[in-house]
């Protein structure tokens, strides 16, 4: 490659840190591994490649191109930040190798010596003092920088048809050692290969199928880390592309939309590695498990209410708030998905239990087992997701969202929800994959029970039944802790305890009819309860509001656009032109005869939820405990999109956009959290 070519590659290495679309979210959802389940052994481990980019060089060093050139004092920090990254993951890389070019060289070494410095044997965690050389960099010739062939007219121009050739010789040698599974019965086997943008961005749009000549449709930085995964069986998932999210801004160079300029001055390099590499440092390199567990409708008060030892036990521990803030609607399915992607309801797309797609042409509702397992209507990135795209393994037993593909991932171990699986069982299952060996257990694991949500509606927040759930729950959580403590994990697990909603009273003598002001055939209605949808017919907008609108001194509605700002329930298309709601304690009925054979059963719930987050009775309830956190303290109510950057954090990972602020949970936080 000549020197123009070189000089044109340095100003635009460009395009998207992922291959953008549907069509490449497509093919990594058809990339996506099986689901592992628990109880089957694995014949055949997976193969894991990190893939990571050399650091940013010196285009001026005279070192003959065939040596390539050496690392700038920026390049050597990017490459330190990556090994404290790298040496964080709980296992020992099986190989090291690198291109032979002097950059991606002196990037390996110094990795290298990272990983050595934290000690290779990850298998006893609670080994924090192990110490061990720096594993062997093995050099690979086909890692060698080269142009492969190109949809870039203009770089085809400049590239000679003999080069062009012997790069495609190259890489084609390259792809089946790299991409290969590996042989039957192996261990799981995980690989460092530092290597150069062209040479990765290419291995990549191999693993996803498609013509490899849109590699410079992709744009990686230094010190980035791609990384892919290959089963037993040869299918092949992306876990991530291009990934930066460990170093700081300052030290993000290389990619489009990153500075040209990389000769930073050897002290700003320093401060940042320094203060970067701090994060990974702080806990030793390795971060507790983290598992959290919902407790649907247990509303904020129940611990005093109705007494909750093993729950009010922990929060001595560790810290509680004085409640958990939901979001409109406070129902199950949006605020399960709001805790685990920080995003409110307009924003995830699962803004109702049961909704209607106007671009789509198609329903929601929780019976639809299709629909829940359609990772099209779920929208954002839950904290799984986040982590598997770090390699890290994630459990998930039951929490809403776990069923569906949500960008072509799943957690690593799932299950289609059965809700008759005993609660015993789902708590047996979840020491089971603590049981794990180190590389296959999980470091994330969500937890869900449908109670005390059943006892609420069906006699009411106060009443004994509720108090009898409250304890059978409370009974899961004393059951699990003694199972982690006869583990020897208890310094090793950070607790977090949630809920999706509170619950209030409900009677049959407080029921809205709204067939009573507007006609029903004007109007299909998506979801009606203690909140309505309705999508009016075309052009009968205005006149339904208008006949909707005052009529009742316990309903609300509102235009779409028009809904109070503080619900933050406005902004997508699965909410329909009217939404409705009703005050505290009131229920919405279509037509009399619906509401007339609701309140003839004997069954008459006498509990709901769905109500405005500011009624008190809707809150939940959050307790966090274990080494991150501080012990003993209260905090002031927390909004349920603030759980999300805290997962995120606890795990190690860059948060996904969304809706929190980590400001909020800052105070939980030990001294140590980086």
């Amino acid at each position: 490659m000549n020197r123009k070519t070189k000089l044109w590659v340095q100003r635009t290495l460009c395009a998207l840190l992922f291959l953008v679309g549907s069509a490449s979210s497509e093919l990594v959802a058809q990339a996506a591994a099986p689901t592992v389940a628990p109880a089957v052994p694995m014949t055949t481990g997976v193969r894991t490649l990190y893939l990571v980019r050399h650091g940013a060089y010196d285009i001026d060093d005279p070192r003959d191109e065939a040596v390539g050139r050496g690392l700038l004092p920026l390049g050597v920090a990017q490459a330190r930040v990556t090994g404290d990254r790298l040496r964080g993951l709980p296992f020992a890389f099986d190989a090291v190798s690198a291109s032979p070019l002097t950059r991606a060289r002196e990037t390996a070494e110094v990795i290298a010596a990272q990983l050595g410095g934290a000690g290779s044997d990850r298998s006893d965690r609670s080994d924090r003092s192990a110490r061990s050389a720096a594993p062997r960099v093995a050099i690979d010739p086909d890692l060698a920088e080269c142009t492969p062939p190109t949809r870039r007219a203009d770089i085809m121009a400049e590239e000679k048809p003999e080069d062009l050739a012997a790069c495609s010789a190259q890489l084609e040698r390259l792809a089946p050692r790299l991409l290969a599974p590996l042989p039957g019965g192996s261990p799981a086997r995980r690989e460092l290969v530092v290597a150069h943008g062209n040479v990765i961005r290419w291995l990549v749009t191999r693993a996803l199928g498609v013509d490899t000549t849109a590699w410079l449709s992709m744009s990686i930085g230094h010190a980035s880390v791609t990384t892919i995964a290959i089963d037993g069986k040869g299918a092949v998932r992306i876990l991530a592309v291009g990934d930066v999210g460990h170093l700081p801004p300052g030290l993000q160079t290389g990619a489009f939309g990153n500075r040209d300029k990389w000769d930073l001055e050897a002290a700003k390099v320093s401060e940042a590695a320094e203060a970067a590499a701090a994060a990974t440092a702080a806990t030793g390199g390795a971060r507790p498990i983290v598992l959290m567990i919902s407790f649907d409708g247990f509303r904020w008060d129940y611990p005093e209410l109705h007494g909750a030892p093993a729950l009010l036990a922990l929060a001595r521990e560790g810290v509680r708030a004085e409640s958990l803030v939901p979001s409109f609607p406070s129902k199950t399915y949006p605020n399960h998905y709001t805790l685990v992607t920080g995003l409110r309801p307009e924003h995830h797309g699962i803004v109702a239990n049961t909704m209607w797609d106007p671009q789509w042409q198609a329903a929601f509702s929780l019976a639809d087992r299709a629909a829940v397992e359609d990772g099209r209507w779920w929208e954002g990135e839950p904290i799984w997701a986040g982590a598997e795209r770090y390699a890290m393994v994630t459990a998930s037993s039951f929490w809403p969202g776990s069923e569906a593909a949500i960008g072509g991932l799943r957690p690593t171990y799932w299950q289609r929800y059965d809700a008759t699986v005993a609660d015993e069982k789902r708590v047996d299952e979840v020491l089971a994959w603590l049981d794990m060996p180190a590389a296959r257990r999980p470091r994330l694991i969500t937890l869900y029970f449908a109670e005390p949500d059943g006892g609420g509606h069906a006699f009411g927040p106060a009443s004994p039944e509720a108090a009898a759930a409250v304890a059978h729950v409370d009974a899961m959580l004393a059951r699990l802790r003694a199972g982690v403590a006869t583990r020897g994990l208890e310094g090793e697990v950070d607790w977090i305890v949630v809920s999706d909603h509170g619950m209030t009273d409900v009677a049959p003598d407080k029921t809205i009819v709204l067939a009573d002001y507007v006609d029903p055939s004007r109007i299909a209605i998506d979801d009606l309860s203690t909140f309505g949808l309705l999508r009016p017919r075309a052009g009968e907008e205005a006149s339904v509001l208008r006949e909707l609108t005052g009529v009742h001194p316990h309903l609300r509605a509102a235009r779409k656009g028009a809904m109070p700002e503080r619900l933050h329930y406005r902004a997508h298309r699965r909410i329909p032109e009217i939404v409705v709601w009703a005050d505290a304690g009131w229920t919405i009925y279509g037509t009399r005869a619906e509401r007339a054979a609701a309140v003839a059963k004997p069954d008459f719930p006498r509990g709901a939820h769905g109500y405005d987050p500011a009624e008190r009775d809707m809150h939940g309830i959050f307790v966090a405990a274990g080494p991150s956190f501080k012990k003993g303290i209260t905090t002031p109510p927390l909004d349920n999109v603030d759980v999300y950057p805290l997962l995120a954090r606890l795990i190690g990972i860059s948060p996904a956009p969304n809706d929190g602020n980590p400001a909020m949970t800052a105070a939980m936080l030990a001294e140590h959290m980086p």
